[in-house]
């Protein structure tokens, strides 16, 4: 069970920058999917500053994909077979 007090601390880590969902997992040792379930539930009742930082989370995730891809391409000169 997640108390105020821990949940309080996981949003605050996230926000402030200081760790990843990853991070703050391993910091309070507890699963990536309960982090993520806190910081969901916490952007979804109106903590718009979670919220930004989410996004810009998932964004900067998408942009680091594509580079990883073109990457590859260019170094292998091969694109996947699927």
């Amino acid at each position: 069970m997640v108390t105020d007090a821990i949940r309080d601390r996981v949003i605050n880590a996230y926000i402030t920058g200081e760790y990843t969902v990853r991070g703050v997992a391993a910091k309070y040792d507890m699963s990536k999917s309960t982090v993520h379930g806190i910081l969901k539930r916490a952007a979804a009742a109106g903590n718009e500053e979670v919220a930004r930082v989410i996004q810009m989370n998932t964004e900067a995730r998408a942009i680091r994909g594509g580079e990883a891809t073109k990457r590859r391409y260019e170094v292998t000169g091969v694109r996947s077979s699927n």
